[in-house]
């Protein structure tokens, strides 16, 4: 049961230039990748603002 872990480094295979290249990768609308920024872009200036602080 417990084989498939043994050993070190990654446990995932290699992934060949093939496998890479026939993936599918679905990509916000514009409008949801700018609402994402602004909220990791407000994120980003409280964590600044709290490291001043400390």
């Amino acid at each position: 049961m417990w084989g498939i872990f043994e050993g070190g480094g990654s446990v995932f295979g290699n992934a060949r230039k093939e496998d890479l290249q026939s993936l599918k990768i679905v990509w916000p609308r514009a409008e949801e990748r700018r609402a994402i920024a602004a909220i990791l872009g407000s994120l980003d200036d409280k964590i600044e603002l709290n490291r001043r602080m400390n």
